[in-house]
């Protein structure tokens, strides 16, 4: 829907005070505040003219408005502001970075920690092992007579799965090894899923084992639990959103639940995006979630997430996951160089 520039500039005042205050604006506070060379008048009539269209609400006849989930996704897709981060608040970001993480789940809690602490909101940080990743090694190592070790390095990381499995001699587990070498190094992550169509007859029965390693493998490089970070939950006690019982339990109960997770932390659209925002449609639930997607060897690796209020200081928040990103791409990058 468009709307006319006076008619954005309200919008994005009202949004701006409301981000500050979690109270309903008036149109005196616009016109105190943001909007001084606008009549109380016209701005009352302009607040009238939004609320028809969807965008506001008035809690009570004579209190001011409040911004619905509609101006929120306006302000984010068109008027919202990136915040530039003070020296002060850049520097303490990259004090964080200058130290040696000693392993990855390290390097997670602490860049949740970080974006966190930096933003006042909850914080997930991931590593997966994209669909773009190149396989440069495959092994597989009987652990018992029911238990397959199975191990893929990549350019991006390595994917390491446990995977039953019955009476398989080690003569046939080092002749899969070596099988799956020759058909899976050099391909990418996304494209194994097909070596299986040609197999050396002494290995054909075990093909459907074979096929859910490698099924199992991309599983576990996009959604390994042991490689995601979630810190920062108890800061939404501090939001008005959430004194509300109800509106806590259904936002908690979708930040615990893992597909629900996995899903608003994927980012949509392009692909060369930076940030990507979803708000929540739920009502009673009322979060948003900001990503920031970060790289290893140039492929997304994995992603940097925001969680809080839908009345969200979503361009402060940006400019941090911005910051963050780049930092951590950093750190990774230089870890590797030293090893």
């Amino acid at each position: 829907m468009n709307l006319s520039e006076r008619k954005k500039n309200i919008l994005k005042a009202v949004i701006n005070e409301n981000i500050k205050t979690a109270e309903p604006v008036s149109s005196s506070d616009l016109q105190r505040d943001y909007l001084k060379d606008v009549s109380s008048a016209t701005i009352r009539n302009e607040l009238a003219a939004l609320e028809e269209m969807g965008f506001l609400s008035q809690p009570h006849t004579s209190s001011g408005r409040l911004p619905t989930i509609e101006a929120y996704k306006k302000y984010v897709s068109e008027l919202m502001i990136e915040q530039r981060l003070t020296k002060s608040e850049a520097d303490k970001i990259k004090e964080k970075f200058n130290h040696k993480m000693k392993n990855v789940s390290e390097l997670l809690e602490s860049t949740a920690k970080v974006i966190s602490d930096a933003s006042n909101y909850a914080s997930i940080v991931s590593l997966g092992v994209s669909d773009n990743a190149i396989v440069s090694n495959v092994m597989l190592l009987k652990l018992d007579e029911k238990q397959i070790l199975a191990v893929m390095v990549t350019d991006i990381g390595t994917i390491k799965e446990v995977i039953k499995a019955n009476s398989i001699p080690e003569s046939d587990v080092t002749a899969a090894a070596k099988f799956m070498q020759s058909k899976l190094v050099g391909k990418r992550l996304g494209a194994i899923q097909e070596v299986f169509e040609s197999m050396p007859d002494d290995l054909v029965k075990y093909k459907n084992l074979f096929e859910s390693i490698v099924e199992a493998m991309i599983e576990k490089g996009h959604t390994d639990k042991n490689n995601v970070a979630f810190v920062g939950k108890e800061k939404l006690l501090d939001y008005p959103e959430y004194r509300d019982s109800e509106k806590l339990k259904t936002t908690l109960r979708a930040l615990n639940d893992k597909s629900t997770l996995r899903s608003i932390t994927t980012p949509e659209g392009d692909d060369d995006l930076e940030v990507s925002i979803k708000i929540s449609d739920d009502e009673d639930g009322n979060y948003s979630v900001v990503t920031a997607k970060y790289k290893i060897n140039g492929k997304m690796a994995g992603t940097a997430s925001v969680v809080g209020p839908v009345r969200m200081d979503y361009g402060k928040v940006v400019s941090i996951l911005k910051n963050v990103t780049n930092r951590l791409e950093e750190n990774i990058a230089n870890n590797d160089n030293e090893e």
